[in-house]
């Protein structure tokens, strides 16, 4: 008689049938990646700078993506009444609505530069504020399907995914564009964002999702708010983000108008910078994870923070002939910086606040850092270029005007 070793073998889906979820939530993670990696910043800056849209209009751009975490509150709701697959699919379609908007601006340029802008704004704003609401209950959906045995390794193959999805994703976006040098290549790239976004909702809806969900989803979210404001050490990391926040937003336009505007870069050699940066993210997670272990995270965290003016010192002081072959060094620090604050900060949280604050708590930092910091972002921006464009961009070379607008956005000073 022939004997199994039957504590080797996989479960059957019988016995675990939250296996076939985990597969189903790893092809809606990878579409919604490669997705975003279309639709999302860094292309939307670029389409908006190569058809000839003004700089304050560009500055502005990047800041909807955290005005957006305003409306996270929405998605609770959204999920209560219809459920979590349900909610999450339909959000992700107004995301690909959102797409076909961006796709139609660009279509429209050369008749309508007007009604190209409004149509830009409009996707922007569809896009980035349903990938928001729709985000709500992605915590809570991960975790009801997996249990303590297998999280981990579920959260590390989500992670993987979305991470390479989205590099894959901008190297072709770089590769594209370097091959076909025409306006055409934008509506092609948003179109295929689009059917992206479509197959990322199909996938969510195929998952049995626990009944659990939609009571989680039910909890009034107004006391959990509250809950998290009464603790101390939450109402410190609202500041501290709000700031980090305000950073990012006035950051990451400056660098994609100093690269295409300032050097003449061509959009593959941009989109290339970019995937850089998102290969030093997917590289600086073990290094965290070793220097957090070593140091603690509230000090990688300051460490990560310093890096900031570091990279405006540099894009305001660096010569251009050093520049040029340099301009590679910001993007990877870049890259590096958002992942060690960013997790730093997760886990500075986790382990100061009570698990039963960490809901209300994570839910009120992410409303109001990535709200206010994404007001503050639009006006600070806009004003700034507003003044710049009219009193230190007449008779100056483009390069000059850049550096200006890099120091007087973070240090409150000229050149």
């Amino acid at each position: 008689m022939k004997f199994h070793n039957i504590r080797k073998a996989p479960l059957p889906e019988e016995y675990d049938p939250q296996r076939r979820n985990r597969k189903v939530y790893l092809a809606f993670a990878a579409y919604g990646a490669a997705s975003f990696a279309i639709c999302g910043e860094s292309l939307l800056v670029l389409i908006a700078i190569h058809f000839g849209f003004g700089d304050t209009f560009c500055s502005v751009l990047g800041a909807f993506l955290y005005l957006s975490y305003l409306v996270l509150p929405a998605g609770y709701y959204l999920a209560a009444g219809i459920g979590v697959a349900r909610s999450i699919a339909f959000q992700t379609m107004i995301t690909v609505l959102g797409s076909c908007l961006m796709l139609l601006a660009v279509l429209v340029f050369p008749q309508s530069g007007r009604t190209a802008g409004i149509l830009l704004t409009a996707g922007t704003v569809l896009f980035f504020f349903a990938k928001s609401s729709g985000s709500a209950m992605l915590l809570p959906l991960q975790a009801n399907i997996s249990d303590d045995r297998n999280r981990p390794r579920m959260l590390g193959k989500i992670a993987a995914c979305s991470n390479i999805a989205a590099l894959l994703t901008t190297l072709a976006i770089a590769l594209i564009l370097h091959l076909f040098e025409s306006s055409w290549s934008y509506p092609v790239l948003l179109g295929g964002g689009s059917l992206l976004g479509m197959l990322s909702a199909l996938s969510i809806l195929k998952i049995r999702e626990p009944p659990v969900l939609r009571k989680i989803a039910g909890y009034p979210v107004l006391q959990q708010i509250l809950l998290g404001w009464r603790e101390p050490i939450i109402r410190k990391q609202l500041a501290l983000g709000c700031y980090l926040n305000l950073s990012l937003i006035m950051l990451i336009p400056v660098e994609m108008l100093m690269v295409k505007q300032g050097m003449g870069l061509t959009d593959a050699q941009v989109t290339t910078l970019w995937a850089v940066k998102v290969t030093a993210s997917i590289a600086g997670a073990p290094v965290w994870s070793f220097l957090t272990q070593r140091f603690g995270s509230s000090k990688v965290c300051a460490g990560a923070i310093l890096l900031i003016p570091l990279l405006c010192l540099f894009w305001g002081l660096t010569p251009l002939p050093q520049l040029e072959n340099l301009v590679f060094l910001p993007f990877l620090t870049s890259g590096v910086m958002i992942v060690f604050y960013s997790n730093s900060l997760l886990d500075f949280f986790m382990k100061s606040v009570k698990s039963y604050k960490q809901q209300g708590g994570a839910l009120l930092v992410v409303v109001i850092t990535g709200g206010v910091a994404g007001l503050l972002g639009i006006g600070l921006n806009a004003l700034l270029f507003e003044i710049l464009e009219k009193f230190l961009a007449i008779q100056e070379n483009t390069q000059e005007f850049y550096r200006r607008v890099s120091l007087k956005t973070y240090f409150g000073k000229t050149a």
